[in-house]
C-alpha cells in the first residue's frame, strides 16, 4: 500500500484552517485568501487601487509550471490586470513585500518618473 501513497504538505493556521496546500490543490482555500486580502489589500498591479473583493488570487509561478498554492506564490489581481498578466505582463514580490510590475518587454512600470526623484 505504501507504494501507491502520496505525501501532501498542508500548513494549518492558528484557527485550524489550511493555509498552504502546496501542489495538492490549485484553488486558493478560504484561509489563504483571507491572508492575501490582509497582506495585499487589493490588486498588486502597479497603479491599480481595486479592492480585495474585486480581485482574484494569481499564482506567481503558474500552477501549470509547478507553482504551489502558497502565500509566497500568490498575489491579488483584479480581473483586468489578471488578464494582462496572463497576456505577458508580470508581477513579482520582493522579500520585503514590495510589488513590481513588468511589461511584456521586461521594463518595469514605475509610478514616479525617475528624473523627478529627489535624493535626500
Amino acid at each position: 500500500m505504501a507504494c501507491d501513497a502520496t505525501v501532501a504538505r498542508i500548513v494549518i493556521g492558528p484557527d485550524g484552517q489550511p493555509i498552504d496546500r502546496g501542489r495538492e490543490v490549485r484553488i486558493v482555500p478560504p484561509a489563504l485568501r483571507h491572508l492575501l486580502d490582509l497582506r495585499d489589500g487589493g490588486c498588486v498591479f502597479a497603479g491599480c487601487d481595486a479592492p480585495p473583493w474585486w480581485c482574484e488570487a494569481h499564482h506567481l509561478i503558474h500552477w501549470a509550471f509547478g507553482g504551489e498554492t502558497t502565500l509566497d506564490n500568490t498575489g491579488l489581481l483584479c480581473e483586468r490586470h489578471h488578464g494582462k498578466v496572463h497576456a505577458g505582463f508580470r508581477v513579482e514580490r520582493d522579500p520585503d513585500g514590495t510589488w513590481h510590475t513588468h511589461r511584456p518587454d521586461g521594463t518595469e512600470i514605475l509610478l514616479t518618473r525617475p528624473d523627478l526623484l529627489v535624493s535626500v
